[in-house]
């Protein structure tokens, strides 16, 4: 049962570790006028380390999104991957515009509020009880 979230853990670990090589890819001298907030870092940490809550206290269970939902009405492989791209395509443009203090400004307020809206909603998640069996919800 440990396995799911360990996976969502490595895939955000992975992440970053790409991000920080692209950094680490300019010259010297660029390397050392390049300034990168250290909140704003751990705001995507924390925004990645949320999702990947998120997404391990919604494996196997009923999922309200239908765009996250797979056939059988469940979150699973379909909702993480597509969880993880919304990530990505996120945090994508914070990469271009990390040198502007006005953007990351922005980037760090709003990536501290999406983590703590996915935790929130992983805390709710992990009260819900794991279906008996796959499958559609019952119909009342």
């Amino acid at each position: 049962m440990l396995i799911r979230p360990f996976l969502c853990l490595v895939l955000a670990v992975f992440t970053l570790q790409a991000q920080s090589q692209s950094a680490s890819l300019l010259s010297p001298r660029e390397a050392d006028t390049t300034h990168v907030s250290k909140v704003w870092i751990a705001s995507t940490v924390a925004l990645l380390a949320a999702t990947s809550l998120d997404a391990a206290s919604s494996w196997g269970k009923y999922e309200g999104n239908p765009l996250l939902r797979s056939s059988n009405g469940t979150f699973g492989a379909q909702g993480v991957s597509l969880k993880f791209a919304i990530a990505g395509a996120m945090l994508a443009p914070q990469l271009l515009f990390r040198k502007n203090r006005r953007a990351t400004k922005f980037f760090t307020i709003t990536n501290f509020a999406q983590a703590g809206m996915f935790t929130g909603i992983a805390v709710h998640n992990f009260g819900i009880p794991q279906p008996a069996q796959p499958g559609p919800p019952p119909v009342k």
